[in-house]
């Protein structure tokens, strides 16, 4: 009975030593996870990326902007954010504005083309009926040379019909769904390039 409680003793140590030994390889994983992108990475325009850039690395009193809130230059930082805020909701606003005419009638075309794609593949069956007659009614039963039959060619195309008809379908989708929007008259939106300005030289955001 007495030699029990040391066997115990020694489980309890053995079975604590893995989760000890864990600690430092979850930290040395935590230290070497790569690090985050910067969030101005997935901006479109490169333009609207130097100008944020800019504006997070320049020193205080270097832009026009600036003087805005000279009495208090620890309000600069937070100036500055809210400019680049506004960086960032435009540019969310051009994205997501309408298609271009020219946009929706290549889409519109392209639809054409793909229903015509759709069809030339219908007519590679070998049966002579659409696929819902062919599962409905089996294959042909006057077919005695098996001229008829399905061959991997004919399945493999019309794999590849389906696999089109999915396409037409979000393609038209997203046709309609540009369609559906408001147009503003006057002027398309173009990206700013007046907000940021140097105390001596030309814009930071051209």
């Amino acid at each position: 009975m007495r030699r029990s409680k040391p066997q115990g003793r020694r489980r309890q140590k053995h079975k604590s030593s893995p989760a000890l030994a864990l600690g430092p390889l979850r930290e040395a994983s935590d230290a070497t996870s790569p690090p985050l992108p910067p969030d101005f990475i997935f901006l479109p325009n490169a333009h609207d990326q130097f100008a944020v850039v800019k504006l997070r690395s320049a020193p205080i009193g270097e832009f026009a902007i600036d003087r805005l809130v000279q009495d208090d230059p620890q309000l600069t930082p937070k100036l500055r954010e809210a400019l680049i805020q506004v960086y960032f909701n435009a540019s969310q606003a051009r994205e997501l504005r309408k298609a271009t005419k020219r946009q929706i009638d290549h889409a519109k075309s392209a639809d054409k083309h793909l229903t015509q794609a759709m069809k030339h593949l219908e007519a590679t069956r070998t049966e002579g009926r659409d696929g819902l007659s062919l599962l409905l009614a089996g294959p042909p039963l006057d077919d005695e040379k098996g001229e008829r039959e399905r061959n991997q060619f004919g399945a493999t195309t019309q794999a590849i019909r389906v696999k089109i008809g999915g396409i037409r379908q979000a393609l038209e989708s997203a046709i309609n769904t540009e369609v559906k929007k408001s147009t503003k008259s006057g002027e398309r939106s173009k990206r700013l390039r007046t907000l940021v300005v140097r105390t001596h030289g030309p814009c930071a955001g051209p």
